[in-house]
């Protein structure tokens, strides 16, 4: 699980600071790291926020295979493709480009983990 999710601000006046916005594309990763393409359709502002939830919205998102969800926002699965910047992802997850320039990209279940690889995939540490 992820504790620390970075959420972009708003640049739109009346708008939320950090909430995505209808028509956004999002990737979702599901089990076993496959991941699904879609598009918000609608952004609900939760109301009442208690200390266990660290939800800020709830989103509704259509899939390109046309099922769509209801999901709570911020989710460390799912990824937000901001307008003018969408990364490049492969089926497996990792991305491969952002923002014009190629990238770097492990998944791993832990952040020592992600680290390690990161080294591996540098050529910095040997296996």
């Amino acid at each position: 699980d992820v504790d620390a999710i970075a959420v972009p601000l708003s640049s739109k006046k009346g708008k939320q600071a950090g909430l995505p916005e209808v028509g956004m594309r999002v990737s979702v990763r599901f089990d076993k790291g496959v991941m699904y393409e879609g598009s918000i359709t609608k952004v609900k502002p939760i109301e009442k926020q208690t200390k266990s939830k660290k939800a800020v919205c709830n989103i509704t998102i259509k899939y390109d295979d046309g099922t769509s969800e209801i999901a709570a926002f911020p989710d460390p699965d799912i990824n937000v493709a901001h307008q003018g910047c969408p990364p490049v992802e492969t089926a497996n997850g990792l991305v491969t480009e952002m923002n014009g320039k190629p990238v770097r990209s492990v998944l791993a279940k832990t952040p020592l983990e992600a680290w390690g690889k990161t080294l591996l995939s540098l050529g910095l540490i040997d296996e």
